[in-house]
């Protein structure tokens, strides 16, 4: 694990390895776009190929078409988060990358925004996993990472909370709140 990376760097991962190769689907696009991507969103003024209400499910696409598909603080919008999972597992390739980051439960702004409504905890995905049959989709978790702030950053908190998670979320979060959760998850078919 990287002691300072952050969401940004691993999204310029992810461009470096899937420019030029793969189909790649950007879900709540709003005004910034995964460079070569197909965008859906279901606002207007974003840069969306297709304008579509993310909690009307089946979306517009057919089975197995995506090898990669970002979820950037979407998911906390969505009213039935099994079944955007399940969405997502759909419409992916086996083994497509998914990527999805949402606010932590402990950061403000997962609480200012209106329209968010649902709170994420680091283990809130693990339902998903391979084997838990209560679930159509099937993810292995390839990386789990809670981000921080700066400051954070500086005084090892985000080293700390990565390695113990589930102790800094029960005893810790509200004294050094997260900025956000990132996972990457392969889809299993």
């Amino acid at each position: 694990m990287r002691l300072f990376t952050t969401p940004k760097r691993l999204y310029k991962k992810l461009e470096e390895k899937y420019r030029g190769g793969g189909v790649v689907l950007d879900v709540g696009v709003g005004r910034r776009k995964f460079p070569g991507a197909i965008g859906i969103d279901v606002r207007g003024n974003s840069l969306a190929d297709i304008q579509h209400d993310l909690s009307t499910f089946p979306w517009p696409f057919e089975d197995n078409r995506f090898d990669l598909i970002l979820c950037r603080h979407v998911l906390e919008h969505i009213p039935q988060t099994d079944k955007m999972m399940d969405e997502l597992w759909r419409i992916s390739k086996p083994n497509a990358m998914v990527v999805i980051e949402v606010p932590h439960f402990s950061n403000v702004e997962s609480f200012r925004h209106w329209q968010h409504i649902h709170f994420f905890t680091a283990g809130s995905l693990d339902y998903f996993q391979v084997g838990n049959k209560n679930y159509k989709a099937q993810f292995t978790i390839e990386k789990r990472r809670i981000f921080f702030d700066d400051l954070s950053r500086l005084l090892l908190i985000e080293f700390l909370a990565n390695i113990f998670t589930r102790q800094y979320e029960r005893r810790f979060a509200f004294i050094f709140p997260a900025g956000s959760i990132y996972w990457e998850m392969a889809a299993i078919k």
